[in-house]
């Protein structure tokens, strides 16, 4: 029985100690705030100060050169919503900030992303392309980003695939927009990655609209089930290898490594050419990310030339070519590595406010006696 007493006084000497050390904690903290903003810095805090004004620094340095590099590459962009085989399916219209001194409309690619990915996480087309006075509209196809359904729906309607009609489902929607004014429409072409390149050369098969196709890594030639598609007959007409021809594909890029790890070069590229005597670029060398991403310099200027090319009728009509677009992600990157240093220097920091007192013997047993009491009344049944 004394025992009991004798632990209850414990108790609440405890929670009265607890009780005063959150209450002087608070009165400490305030007091250092103040003194830290209004008094002089002690000597232990000053270099803490220097550190916080050094990260600030670097921190605006790279936020405006990320903000100077973009105000280069576009003004503005907008997200555009549209049907398509009636799914709702998204894209981001980039508006570009140089302007065309030997036209007055503008060029307006379509941009189909890679397998798994989404609009507006590469960035490489729609940077370079803006900078070159085109507009650019980067697509989520069906099943991709923010779009709905999968890469296997039917249009029920034209019993034609639906990810075959994606981009011109999407330049219908664009011709009903304002700026669309502002477009040459003889300047409309398409660019797409892997399964974005089987996208887009499905499309331009089936759309006079588009007369100008770039593919990278493109998927031409396969036999579903694969990558995502299942045994569907009416799906299977579609597939490129069983689509594309002389006829219904003009003015066709085709860049691809011919190490590729993820498609075959010849059953791809090769017999892409086949079918529509169109051009194809190797890739030879060894790139970072490996073949099929295509992470080099020379894949865009290439591709902006070929495009150039043939809407300008000139390489050089329109100015040098200058690949920044890896600038934006070391700018990001840098920003993301400051402010993760100022968050563990500002924890540091702080930390050096509190102070954990050690307990005796006796009052550490019965605050584990304590402890045990509350886990037992939350585990005992109501």
């Amino acid at each position: 029985m004394r025992d009991e007493v004798s632990d209850s006084k414990e108790e609440k000497k405890i929670k009265k100690k607890i009780a005063k050390g959150w209450t002087n904690l608070k009165e400490k903290s305030f007091q250092k705030l103040k003194a830290f903003f209004t008094s002089k810095l002690t000597e232990k805090e000053y270099p803490y100060l220097k550190q916080f004004e050094i990260l600030l620094i670097l921190l605006f340095i790279a936020l405006t050169a990320l903000y100077i590099n973009r105000s280069v590459s576009y003004n503005k962009y907008e997200r555009v919503q549209f049907q398509s085989a009636g799914s709702t399916l998204y894209a981001n219209l980039y508006y570009p900030s140089k302007s065309l001194e030997f036209q007055e409309k503008r060029p307006l690619i379509i941009y189909a992303h890679g397998i798994g990915s989404k609009r507006d996480f590469d960035l490489r087309v729609p940077i370079e392309f803006k900078k070159r006075g085109f507009l650019v509209v980067a697509l989520d196809y069906q099943g991709h980003g923010e779009s709905g359904d999968t890469i296997n729906k039917i249009d029920e309607t034209t019993n034609i695939p639906a990810i075959a009609q994606d981009c011109s489902k999407l330049l219908d929607k664009l011709e009903s927009l304002s700026f669309y004014s502002e477009v040459n429409t003889s300047q409309i072409g398409l660019i797409g990655h892997s399964l974005g390149g089987m996208v887009v050369l499905m499309n331009q098969a089936l759309d006079s609209r588009f007369n100008i196709t770039v593919a990278w890594a493109p998927l031409v030639n396969f036999e579903p089930p694969r990558f995502g598609f299942k045994e569907n007959e009416q799906l299977s007409k579609y597939i490129p290898v069983n689509l594309i021809n002389e006829t219904n594909t003009n003015n066709l890029l085709i860049i691809m490594h011919t190490r590729d790890e993820a498609l075959d070069f010849d059953e791809n590229a090769l017999k892409a050419q086949q079918l529509t005597n169109c051009t194809v670029f190797p890739i030879t060398e060894p790139l970072f990310g490996g073949g099929h991403q295509l992470y080099s310099n020379r894949v865009l200027i290439k591709s902006i030339n070929w495009f150039e090319q043939h809407f300008f009728s000139s390489k050089t009509i329109n100015g040098s070519i200058s690949i920044s677009y890896l600038w934006n992600y070391v700018f990001i990157f840098a920003s993301l590595i400051i402010l993760i240093f100022f968050i563990l220097l500002l924890i540091t920091f702080t930390s050096s406010y509190f102070t954990k007192e050690k307990l005796t013997e006796n009052q550490y047993k019965i605050k584990k006696k304590m402890n045990l009491r509350v886990c037992s009344k939350i585990n005992s049944p109501l």
